[in-house]
């Protein structure tokens, strides 16, 4: 069986308001969304930190109106950079970014850098960050929630 991943990355230069944010899910991972199979759709398992934008009542209550709620929606500790495979892309592309002690003085040659480097991130990589997720939820609960390095 094939998978299929895309990045997008979005960027903004200010703090993600909470309406900008849930404009955002529907401008991108919901346009997305909806043209998937509904045998697909039924299981994916909405996962996020717990930023104030992601974690509000008001992006609650928009998730469970797209049908992300109880078990579709992950309860996410806080304070758990470990269990997001998000932040271990983030490392992934800033190391591409800065390697040989690059550095940037403009914006738009930064966020050239960032898109080229999302750009170059196999799905092998992909599958690598997000498999990982269940052994960090083992490390986790045997660390008693404690940090586990990843």
């Amino acid at each position: 069986m094939s998978k299929h991943f895309e990045i997008t990355f979005f960027f903004t230069t200010d703090c993600m308001f909470l309406l900008r944010f849930i404009k955002l899910l529907e401008s991108s991972f919901f346009s997305w969304y909806r043209k998937q199979p509904q045998a697909m759709e039924r299981k994916l398992i909405w996962m996020q930190d717990n930023a104030p934008s992601h974690a509000s009542h008001k992006t609650s209550e928009y998730l469970a109106r797209k049908g992300f709620k109880d078990s579709r929606l992950m309860q996410w500790p806080s304070n758990s950079p470990d269990l997001n495979p998000m932040e271990n892309l983030r490392s992934i592309i800033k190391r591409k970014i800065y390697s040989g002690g690059r550095q940037y003085n403009k914006l738009d040659e930064l966020w050239a850098a960032i898109e080229s480097a999302a750009k170059k991130i196999t799905q092998e990589e992909i599958l690598s960050l997000t498999a990982s997720v269940d052994r960090r939820l083992e490390c986790v609960l045997a660390a008693q929630g404690r940090h586990i390095g990843y």
